[in-house]
């Protein structure tokens, strides 16, 4: 398993430009704390580091994993930094609540999954190109980050969330003239797909996001390692239905980068700080 590691990081790292980044961030989480009492913080320090674990192990139901019961258990004595800020929303009547900004010791946290026996993905990772068709009470258009300043919070929201780098096709004139909506919706791949090695990006994720005045609904497809993965979701929130396609695409992703252990190493006693 050590060799595969060594294989998979030279691959990431000298790679063509635009395959891999160094991800920024992944031991760190925001969620929020209904107060600053002792029961509430515990309560989001765990679902911090909970945050934190799912962007880095892979495998259902990780909390069944000793190593993860230990570190949860310990999850105040993993912390780095933690800072509280008011939470900005005009709908929320808690006044007690607070947003908690938690930073992890990545050393200490990796020391102790050194006895998991979940596959861990490392700060390493491919690019993923993202091409994202926006429907709204029957307007149709590509997104694109900066004429869509509202929904590109959300999709970058998302992308820290699973710590997945996204990239987005620049879409200019030449680019338009050779791809439209409907090829890049279509069963039809090809087009999508030799215009897109131009990004030099190991996995395509496209979507549709749909408004149905209400919610929002959105259908999925990944190109990756010669295969095509699909997927929709209910409706819900912009935010939920994007996180459903950046979700399903770290699933896929970090199950072919990841490293499992070769042996999970005995548990040891952790000494909290």
């Amino acid at each position: 398993m050590l060799l595969k590691r060594l294989l998979i990081c030279a691959a990431l790292l000298f790679g063509p430009p635009g395959f891999a980044v160094d991800v920024h961030g992944l031991f760190e989480a925001e969620v929020i704390s209904f107060s600053q009492q002792p029961e509430d913080h515990r309560a989001a320090i765990h679902d911090a580091l909970m945050i934190v674990l799912n962007r880095i192990l892979v495998g259902d139901n990780i909390e069944q994993d000793p190593a993860v019961q230990k570190a949860l258990a310990y999850a105040a004595s993993l912390v780095r930094h933690e800072q509280y800020s008011r939470v900005e929303n005009k709908y929320d009547t808690n006044t007690l609540a607070r947003n908690l900004r938690v930073v992890f010791d990545d050393a200490a946290l990796l020391d102790l999954l050194q006895h998991s026996r979940l596959p861990l993905w490392n700060e390493i990772r491919p690019n993923t190109l993202v091409w994202l068709v926006v429907e709204s009470f029957g307007d149709r258009r590509f997104f694109k980050p900066k004429a869509m300043p509202g929904l590109d919070h959300l999709v970058q929201k998302a992308a820290r969330r699973q710590g997945l780098p996204l990239l987005f096709p620049r879409l200019d004139k030449q680019e338009l003239k050779r791809i439209s909506i409907d090829q890049v919706l279509t069963q039809d791949s090809v087009p999508l797909l030799k215009l897109s090695s131009r990004y030099g990006a190991p996995a395509i994720l496209v979507g549709r996001l749909v408004n149905r005045q209400w919610c929002w609904q959105s259908q999925w497809t990944l190109y990756f390692d010669q295969d095509i993965q699909q997927w929709t979701g209910p409706c819900n929130s912009r935010y939920e239905a994007l996180l459903l396609g950046v979700h399903g695409a770290y699933e896929q992703l970090a199950a072919f980068y990841s490293v499992k252990p070769d042996v999970a190493k005995p548990a040891y006693d952790f000494e909290p700080r």
